[in-house]
């Protein structure tokens, strides 16, 4: 009997962590109005209709749908290549595609997490139950966002990429480079380091739906409304923000984004060309940077790292990492403390990620191998993988 409870346990912590995240941010249809989600099918029904996506005042947008609340005023700053899935899902009623979206971004969280093994020992559950109250997983589920479903990409990349499929990995990356650009940040780092397959894998990848999307959806001029869009947003410090650009607005330095910015993205690529870090420490690092140097950043952007933070979340900067994401309703912060202590949550990941980089032992044999989930013989008290079988 306690065999079988041992057995299952990991899938008994999961039911009750998916049953805690449906309690805890489900019921939430108040915040409907102001979705993200509204925006992006705002944008979907304005492309379908031949008009400007990334520019549609809010009067305008009442008149797509009853269904679009007369509150709406977010504009969508995903680039052009999105609204080719936009543009179908805005078909459908608004609010059955916004309680959709939220379930399957529980579920993949959920499947990231299981994926991570944080099921399997203490220091997981702590990962699962941070994961569960933190600012970043709460916005993206009450707003509607796809950062849930988007940790995906990165998930299927580093499985492929244990099974040797280096060219399909990268066309994974690729694919998140499409929808979000920051994470060629990413690819960058990749060719540093001279994992050449699946970097150029990901950049071609970019390259060749980018055409396809200048080619046949609306040319250049779709991109540069895009471009203004988000020109507009990364020129003010957002909320819930948490990356290098929110951080100096929060400070009152924003003209410091670009040096620091550059200077950062730089200290990366010599660290990878320089100390060769197996395809673990580099895609950790390559990750960390892409979702911290960006104009635009979200708090959402940390589930990225979730396969990553969790075999490392004892270590203790990584611990004072987590602590920074402090949950939405722990009263006593101002915005501007919020968008402080986030950002530097991500700041110091992103120096843990450079510091494992740097000090990267043998290469591995697959992307997550030095990250924990495939731990190194003299690797201690870090969870097995979990692809690997049970032994008897």
């Amino acid at each position: 009997m306690l065999r079988g409870v041992r057995r299952f346990s990991p899938a008994i912590w999961l039911a009750a962590w998916m049953a805690a995240a449906a309690a805890t941010s489900l019921p939430v249809g108040a915040y409907f109005g102001i979705s993200d989600w509204v925006s992006f099918v705002v944008s979907g029904r304005a492309f379908e209709r031949g008009l400007d996506p990334y520019a549609v005042p809010p009067s305008v947008a009442r008149s797509l749908g009853r269904d679009i609340p007369r509150n709406y005023d977010r504009p969508n700053l995903n680039p052009p290549p999105t609204l080719l899935l936009f543009g179908p899902l805005s078909r459908a009623p608004a609010r059955t595609t916004f309680h959709a979206v939220r379930v399957l971004g529980m579920l993949a969280l959920a499947l990231a997490l299981y994926a991570s093994r944080a099921f399997h020992n203490p220091i997981g559950l702590l990962v699962a139950a941070w994961v569960l109250v933190q600012p970043g997983t709460q916005t993206t589920l009450i707003l509607g966002q796809i950062y849930g479903l988007l940790s995906l990409l990165l998930l299927a990349a580093w499985c492929l990429a244990e099974r040797r499929h280096e060219g399909l990995a990268g066309a994974a990356i690729g694919a998140l480079c499409t929808i979000k650009p920051n994470f060629l940040l990413l690819a960058a780092v990749l060719l540093f380091a001279q994992q050449w397959r699946i970097a150029l894998a990901a950049l071609a990848t970019f390259a060749v739906a980018n055409g396809a999307v200048l080619a046949t959806a609306g040319g250049p001029s779709l991109y540069i409304a895009w471009f203004h869009a988000a020109a507009a947003q990364s020129s003010q410090w957002l909320i819930p923000g948490a990356s290098l650009n929110t951080m100096l607005f929060a400070v009152g330095r924003p003209e410091l984004f670009w040096p620091l910015g550059v200077a950062l993205a730089a200290a990366a690529f010599v660290v990878c060309w320089v100390r060769k870090p197996p395809l673990g420490e580099a895609a950790w690092l390559g990750t960390a940077l892409s979702t911290f140097v960006t104009p635009v950043g979200w708090v959402g952007y940390n589930l990225f790292l979730l396969p990553f933070v969790a075999p490392r979340a004892s270590r203790p900067v990584v611990v004072c990492a987590l602590l920074c994401f402090v949950p939405l309703w722990v009263d006593g912060f101002t915005p501007a403390q919020r968008v402080l202590l986030y950002s530097l949550g991500m700041l110091a990941m992103l120096a843990q990620a450079g510091h494992d980089a740097w000090h990267a032992a043998q290469p591995a044999s697959w992307p997550l191998a030095s990250s924990g989930l495939h731990p190194a013989p003299t690797a201690a008290l870090v969870p097995r993988p979990w692809t690997a079988r049970r032994r008897g």
